[in-house]
């Protein structure tokens, strides 16, 4: 007999569909074995959820631009949520720190965005597995049901994760340091640090390159590194005297 929580995570654990798990129910029921029921196992899966997640609702602007309110559902308690998972990998002697590609004394934690299908996820990876990028190593901590711009990506992360992410840099895990990363495509990530877009004249992560100067890479400095901090003087200055309809 397998219980419905035993059966939830075997379900989770290979990447079953409910319609797949039926095919499962149907295959092991012939052989004597017993799946409790589907019903009981979204009830379990119901509880978990309610007892791991928060649901608020935010004023974000949809496609059209227009303003609408907005369930967003994400993780309530981020670290401990971290904790909890690299005790797993632990206990199943699954990290690794990459033939010293990770400092020996250090845990890299990617937080990671994606919009398609008309949702925002935000996702989780942990740097210090074997396949840290894998489907069954990713796992999601926010979605909600509008597009990823810049301001509706300041209400979804940084009001219920800025301070949980400000603590996760402070802390450690069994005496090692805690780093947290971003990961994305470019157009996340340019949103993300404050940068106007692709399209912009300073369209570069690493660097303080025109576009133009873009097009030919050899003639472009290397002595220019683009940082956070340069990044808001920047944008002060632009505040102050960039043009009118900018601001």
């Amino acid at each position: 007999f397998i219980s419905s929580k035993d059966a939830l995570a075997l379900r989770t654990s290979v990447g079953l569909s409910y319609s797949q798990t039926r095919k499962l129910h149907r295959f092991v029921k012939k052989r004597g074995v017993k799946i409790e029921s589907e019903r009981k196992q979204r009830e379990v899966q119901q509880d978990i959820q309610a007892a791991e997640f928060d649901v608020k609702t935010e004023t974000l602007t949809d496609a059209q631009g227009k303003t609408t309110k907005t369930s967003v559902v994400h993780i309530k308690n981020l670290p401990d949520f971290i904790y909890k998972t690299l005790d797993k990998y632990d206990d199943n002697k699954e990290l690794t720190w990459h033939d010293n590609g990770i400092p020996e004394d250090e845990i890299w934690i990617k937080l990671g965005g994606d919009h398609g299908g008309g949702t925002f996820k935000l996702m989780l990876q942990v740097g210090n597995v074997k396949h840290p990028n894998s489907k069954f190593n990713t796992f999601l901590i926010a979605i909600v049901n509008t597009k990823d711009s810049a301001d509706n990506l300041k209400k979804i992360i940084r009001d219920p994760f800025k301070k949980q992410i400000d603590e996760l840099q402070q802390a450690e895990w069994k005496g090692k340091k805690i780093r947290v990363f971003l990961f994305g495509d470019y157009d996340f990530l340019l949103k993300m640090f404050g940068i106007s877009g692709a399209q912009s004249t300073h369209p570069c992560l690493w660097c303080k390159a025109t576009s133009q100067q873009l097009q030919h890479p050899r003639q472009v400095q290397t002595n220019c590194p683009r940082t956070v901090a340069n990044i808001k003087r920047d944008y002060g200055k632009y505040q102050r005297h960039g043009k009118q309809k900018k601001k």
